[in-house]
């Protein structure tokens, strides 16, 4: 009995990982909001560990589990005593690698979610010639754009700003809180841009209150601000809020969007992990509204931060 309830678990495991990684529907939307789990993600974080985990170590611990129906079938049967160790080999090494896989080293791009969702939606773009794209380009290349302690790929027709015009923008260029800077094409006058922050948080709040309050002060730098939607979105981590504000700015409807996220980091010699709040904000003219916010939820599927 126990042999088939680790086929069916096989089985469910491999669909789910590959709904994951390779689908765009309901069903794959909700088992990545499902992520790794709680107690998983509090033991490995959200960092490159967690990716490898949900990249190797969860599809090769399913087929293992598939893998056992074959090898008692096999003994049942009494099939070759060489077929039964090799399958048994076979579920050993799965599970040795599944293992070594949540070492935090990076695989190859093509193993994470995030890189086949944007190879399914246009971001990523080879060269003629088969070299990889620049960081310059408009569209995200297969490298990542870098930020500091962040990077995204680049929707077609977005870049990322250069330090040398990040340098034009005054006070704003020299927040130090700002880690990425991207921009689109200009529409009425106006450059739709997405600038990603990271602030620590030192107050003894709960998670959910800072959310909260990072949420109500979108509103404060845009007089007139009118918030009209505030949800949960999956994505950068799976509890990641969604708010969004619509304001006038020179008699043009503006529309600002922003990404809310906590992240915990252990500097070295620390004992307990720090907190720190993560903003991806989007600001556009209302009238390219639907496109340009479609784009920046697209960029936010890729972004990563450091954990």
């Amino acid at each position: 009995m126990w042999v088939l309830g680790a086929f069916i678990l096989g089985m469910l495991g491999l669909l789910m990982w590959y709904m994951r990684m390779f689908c765009d529907n309901p069903t794959a939307e909700l088992w990545r909001r499902v992520g790794i789990g709680f107690r998983l993600r509090r033991i490995l974080g959200t960092g490159r560990a967690a990716q490898n985990f949900s990249a190797v170590s969860f599809p090769a611990i399913s087929m293992a589990f598939l893998l056992m129906a074959p090898v008692k079938c096999a003994e049942a049967l009494g099939a070759p005593t060489w077929l039964i160790v090799s399958l048994a080999g076979v579920c050993m090494l799965l599970m040795i690698a599944a293992l070594v896989a949540i070492i935090p080293f990076k695989y190859p791009d093509c193993f994470y979610e995030d890189w086949q969702y944007a190879k399914r939606h246009g971001l990523l773009e080879e060269e003629k010639a088969g070299k990889k794209s620049s960081h310059n380009r408009d569209s995200g290349g297969v490298d990542r754009h870098v930020g500091t302690g962040v990077t995204m790929r680049v929707a077609s027709g977005w870049r990322q700003l250069s330090e040398e015009e990040r340098g034009e923008l005054g006070d704003l260029g020299q927040d130090e809180s700002i880690r990425f800077i991207a921009v689109g094409k200009a529409v009425e006058g106006y450059v739709p841009n997405v600038v990603i922050t990271e602030t620590e948080i030192f107050s003894g709040k709960g998670d959910k209150e800072i959310l909260h309050d990072s949420a109500r002060r979108l509103a404060e730098p845009h007089p007139g601000c009118r918030l009209i939607d505030d949800t949960v979105a999956p994505y950068p981590t799976e509890r990641t809020r969604l708010v969004t504000g619509v304001y006038t700015l020179n008699d043009t409807s503006m529309t600002v969007s922003q990404l809310v996220w906590l992240t915990w980091r252990r500097n070295d010699g620390d004992e307990e992990p720090h907190r720190f709040l993560w903003t991806a904000t989007c600001t556009c003219p209302s009238l390219a509204c639907p496109s340009i916010i479609e784009d920046f939820m697209t960029m936010a599927r890729t972004v990563e931060v450091e954990s």
